[in-house]
């Protein structure tokens, strides 16, 4: 399954986000980016995809 499919899978509730590839998360954050930063969490960054 690619990288836009796994997404799509998730967006729509067929899977759970921990099957996204480590690669597509880097790429939809711009590479965890401060920009795309919005918040943070008691456990993560928030990042806007």
């Amino acid at each position: 399954m690619g990288d836009e499919a796994v997404l799509e899978s998730i967006l729509n509730g067929e899977m759970g986000p921990t099957h996204m590839p480590f690669a597509l998360l880097e790429r939809i954050t711009e590479n965890f980016s401060e920009e795309r930063k919005i918040g943070q969490g008691g456990f993560a960054l928030v990042y806007k995809v």
